[in-house]
């Protein structure tokens, strides 16, 4: 019964004591120093595992729930549980079936076989998807901020109220995909296939790239892509929207703050907080000056160097 399971805390925590804390290096050691020519498998792995609290509710043991240091190169990981972990990278892996939910990673690749892997509800920044086969995945309400999804085959997956912000879907087959109230603001849709399933009702396509986009001798390189081959309606949002985009710097520029705080960021970040919610009423160049006419010339070279982190995180 679902009552019995472990709870999130007791999988989280179990890697920080005996037995798990020794079974969570030896796997470490396995996977990082092995001999060449080793043919490592997930056998291996799996064998590793006995004696962790809580692997019997995961069928054929196949438990990784909750570990910091799951990841690999050419095994065959089909099956395998790995959520609420720290997740990735995985190369040349077989992950399908595999469940992630509600785990996290960071610029980590998934250049697999992921047929019908769960990843609801994961956070994944800046994670890498191409040329993967994705198909009847589940991606309902991930996080999938920047993710590249570059020529994926992503046939027949669920995005529901996912938040794909900036995600680049350049060439990827959305046949029969679900988005519905997914966020696509400013991803790329270019080069796509899609069809009469595809359904993008209640997404967000704000700043979208979808549109033909030409190089500079005139040559098409991005093929534009016409929605209305797939399921939409009036709650489908298109169109451009200035403020959005100034929002992503700022939302930016605060995630900067949060990571490296000098002393002068209490300030900035109050003035940061209120231009995020004045921001669309008045314009970002109003904002931007009333900034600066409130901060001290040495405030202003701090957040001078603030954004264009914040520039950078969005390139």
């Amino acid at each position: 019964m679902e009552g019995d399971m472990a709870s999130k805390r007791q999988l989280l925590d179990r890697w920080k004591a005996e037995p798990a804390l020794g079974i969570r290096q030896r796997i470490i050691d396995f996977l990082m120093h092995l001999e060449m020519g080793h043919n490592k498998t997930s056998d291996d792995v799996l064998e590793m595992l006995k004696g962790l609290p809580f692997r019997q509710e995961v069928p054929g043991g196949k438990d990784l729930r909750g570990a910091d240091f799951a990841g690999g190169a050419d095994m065959d990981f089909s099956g395998w549980d790995f959520s609420l972990g720290f997740v990735g990278p995985f190369h040349r892996c077989n992950l399908s079936h595999a469940r992630f939910e509600g785990a996290t990673a960071d610029n980590a690749g998934f250049h697999n076989i992921l047929n019908f892997a769960n990843f609801r509800g994961v956070k994944f920044r800046r994670c890498y998807f191409m040329n993967s086969q994705a198909q009847h995945c589940c991606f309902d309400k991930a996080r999938l901020f920047e993710a590249a999804f570059q020529d994926a085959d992503l046939s027949g997956s669920k995005f529901v109220e996912a938040d794909c912000h900036g995600a680049s879907f350049f060439g990827a087959n959305l046949k029969g995909c679900d988005f519905r109230g997914c966020n696509l603001e400013g991803a790329v849709l270019q080069n796509i296939s899609i069809d009469e399933k595809t359904d993008i009702r209640g997404a967000c396509l704000v700043n979208a790239f979808y549109k033909d986009q030409y190089d500079t001798s005139g040559k098409l390189f991005g093929r534009g892509t016409d929605f209305r081959i797939a399921k939409l309606d009036a709650t489908t949002k298109f169109g451009t929207d200035e403020a959005a985009m100034w929002k992503g710097l700022l939302d930016a520029a605060l995630v900067v703050l949060k990571k490296d705080a000098p002393p002068e960021s209490r300030r900035i970040m109050e003035l940061l907080t209120d231009a995020k919610k004045r921001l669309g009423k008045e314009s970002w160049e109003d904002l931007l000056n009333e900034i600066y006419s409130k901060l001290t010339e040495e405030e202003g070279d701090v957040f001078d160097g603030i954004m264009e982190d914040a520039y950078r995180e969005l390139e």
